[in-house]
């Protein structure tokens, strides 16, 4: 890739503008996911532990019950159309986040795990 003035290429490591940003973006974007999967499985972890010592087995379902109504809260909200869209794809993503916790939570308890 030769350079504006035409006598050679370019350092490797020299970014314009647009590239140094679409690196930052890519960095951050996959810090993020790798925490926020952490939290995830560790939420899920110390929940099914908190659950196996704390509580009978009965009370797995009141817990899926509120999950599941917080979820279709979450899904209703999303559904106004006043609410600007940076807002409903954020409650987007947090329905999506719950999900999947809620998923691993039933994994760890179905799995009993001390």
């Amino acid at each position: 890739m030769a350079d504006e003035t035409g006598d050679g290429e370019r350092p490797l490591w020299e970014l314009s503008r647009d590239e140094q940003r679409v690196l930052l973006i890519t960095f951050a974007g996959g810090l993020a996911s790798i925490v926020i999967g952490a939290a995830m499985v560790g939420s899920a972890i110390a929940y099914a532990k908190w659950q196996a010592a704390k509580h009978p087995p009965g009370n797995l379902a009141d817990t899926l019950l509120a999950v599941v109504v917080v979820l279709g809260l979450l899904y209703g909200a999303t559904r106004i159309r006043r609410l600007p869209s940076w807002l409903r794809w954020g409650l987007r993503t947090v329905i999506v986040l719950l999900a999947g916790t809620a998923l691993l939570w039933l994994v760890g308890v179905a799995a009993k795990l001390q």
